[in-house]
């Protein structure tokens, strides 16, 4: 290799690997703020999120915002209507969205928290129901995840969950949780869309009710992510290492 073309990788491999090696690694946090209220969407960290009225057709909304009790001074966001500024559902397969949009190659969620989901009884409800509608980055696949809330005491942290990782009550108020969080929700795959719903309950419990009278509904509260580089990154990255190995093998030979 002449001295212009190793001079040309030990340039690349300099100017490479600094910027593929900030964008391999990169962490995303998004957290609830008061200063979402009333937007029809706001961009954190790289993650677009977005508020609809409905899904039954998608209709844009507006982001509101709601303290989350038991937990004083923390915002939660839902969707405004429906007077409460929550995600909710108002009919067997209709509710309110929270759509997140990750970059292409997506991201791994490693933490994710939501408030207000009670564990009964809010209102006469004794079991709510969370969704979570995700397109994964890797095969473009599609896949639902509930989180149901079991009530069988006041206080109880009851809850049954489809995905992996284990949903844990903090700050429990009134008889439901204040916050719920899991670590790892998806089972590591990357993310490329995550739509937060709700979804009526048909059995409430203990047969009581045939159908629960003002649930579901929750509020986001955070996510912890890392983002998966896209092709483009990688192959920065690649040339960046070939061009150190280029120089590496320069200094061998010229001793």
């Amino acid at each position: 290799m002449s001295n212009r073309l190793r001079s040309l990788a030990v340039t690349a491999a300099a100017l490479a690997l600094p910027i593929a090696s900030t964008a391999f690694a990169a962490p995303i946090s998004v957290i609830a703020q008061n200063s979402w209220d009333g937007q029809a969407s706001v961009s954190v960290g790289g993650v677009t999120i977005s508020a609809f009225q409905t899904n039954t057709p998608m209709t844009a909304g507006t982001i509101g915002i709601k303290q989350i009790p038991g937990s004083p001074g923390v915002p939660g966001a839902g969707v405004r209507g429906q007077g409460n500024n929550e995600i909710d559902a108002f009919g067997q397969g209709s509710s309110e969205v929270l759509r997140f949009q990750f970059g292409p190659s997506g991201s791994v969620i490693n933490d994710l928290v939501i408030g207000l989901l009670f564990d009964g009884p809010e209102y006469g409800d004794w079991e709510e129901v969370a969704r979570f509608n995700v397109t994964f980055a890797d095969d473009g696949s599609t896949s639902a995840f509930t989180l149901a809330t079991n009530w069988l005491s006041n206080s109880s942290s009851s809850s049954s969950w489809n995905g992996t990782g284990t949903w844990t009550p903090d700050a429990i108020v009134n008889g439901g949780a204040g916050r719920w969080s899991n670590v790892n929700p998806f089972g590591g795959r990357a993310v490329r869309t995550l739509d937060m719903l709700a979804v009526q309950s048909t059995t409430c419990w203990n047969n009581r009710r045939s159908s629960c009278s003002d649930q579901s509904d929750y509020v986001f509260q955070s996510l912890q992510a890392t983002s998966v580089p896209e092709p483009g990154t990688l192959a920065l990255l690649g040339l960046g290492l070939a061009g150190l190995g280029v120089a590496r093998r320069r200094r061998v030979e010229s001793r």
